[in-house]
């Protein structure tokens, strides 16, 4: 337990000292690409402020944040399927698909594959004269692979590899992998993990991806019948952006109602408060949370089913 906690303490310390050095870049968010790395798909994470480093239950979509939940898991298998209504009120809104699956063996190996597909909102396309031919719809896809590894009882090391392509025009397109690494702690009640998201060479050497240092906390109580879970996670990009976010979620039997709030300052999400409902009947679990505030993020709508066993 010592020995877990200093380890985990000391990879904590050198990726907030390296965090200190890169905040105090100028902000460059304008020339992020390839966002869509960042955006939070899970629905039981995104109605807890979009938390998602510490989503131990609904670990099928875990390689796009953390695999390094899965040993932690009650869960052995899952696989889900969401649907996404990202920022419905901007002109550059999508409508996102996204399936996971995750396997858990004997809580000390994990493995999860990702793959999300953004439709964007269409745009005119004109000739020289100014009169509209048509009308394209850029997209972006994602997949992901992470593996995790419980070395001792309560720590995991866990690797992503993930690749990015973004398809902003017929003959306009570019991709990009990129790739994290963390460590997860957890010790009965408790969970932490930290580590580094994104890590990746600029695109054309110009367009760097939206690189970050996460470091998250929970705390699980359990009663009889019920359970109360609170979490909080603080994502520090290498532009100069902060976010912070902390979300409750209370189960009762097969409901869950969570609750949750995201700063988004100016990083590539914006600040929302969300809520959310799930329903578990056994295998089946069902999944939807909602963003509120301003805008761009009011009005997202998150739905997903995921399968356990």
């Amino acid at each position: 337990m010592k020995r877990a906690f200093l380890i985990f303490v000391a990879v904590l310390s050198a990726a907030t000292a390296v965090c200190g050095q890169e905040a105090a870049v100028p902000d460059k968010s304008s020339s992020l690409t390839l966002l869509q790395t960042v955006i939070p798909r899970d629905p039981a994470a995104l109605g807890m402020g979009a938390t998602s480093a510490l989503e131990a239950v609904s670990i099928a979509n875990s390689a796009l944040f953390n695999p390094g939940v899965i040993p932690f898991s009650s869960v052995q298998t899952y696989f889900s399927a969401s649907y996404q209504m990202w920022q419905p009120d901007v002109p550059s809104s999508s409508g996102n698909v996204n399936v996971g699956f995750a396997y858990n063996h004997v809580n000390k190996f994990g493995v999860s594959i990702s793959f999300a597909s953004d439709r964007l909102s269409g745009y005119d396309v004109a000739d020289d004269n100014g009169v509209i031919r048509s009308q394209y719809s850029p997209s972006n896809l994602l997949a992901a692979l992470g593996i995790a590894f419980r070395f001792i009882p309560e720590l995991a090391f866990s690797v992503t590899a993930r690749y990015l392509y973004s398809n902003i025009f017929d003959d306009v397109s570019y991709g990009s992998p990129s790739f994290d690494a963390g460590l997860t702690f957890g010790k009965g009640a408790f969970m932490a993990a930290a580590g580094i998201s994104n890590a990746a060479p600029a695109v054309e050497g110009k367009y760097p991806l939206p690189a970050s240092v996460y470091v998250s906390g929970s705390y699980l109580a359990v009663w009889d019948k019920s359970e109360l879970e609170l979490r909080a996670q603080s994502d520090i990009f290498l532009h100069g952006a902060v976010r912070a976010a902390a979300g409750a979620s209370w189960t009762y039997g097969p409901v869950v109602a969570r609750l949750g709030y995201n700063f988004g300052g100016k990083s590539p999400i914006g600040s929302f408060f969300s809520m959310g409902m799930g329903l578990s009947t056994g295998y089946v679990h069902a999944d939807l949370a909602l963003l509120l505030g301003d805008v761009p993020m009011n009005k997202t709508l998150c739905a997903g089913v995921g399968f356990s066993f």
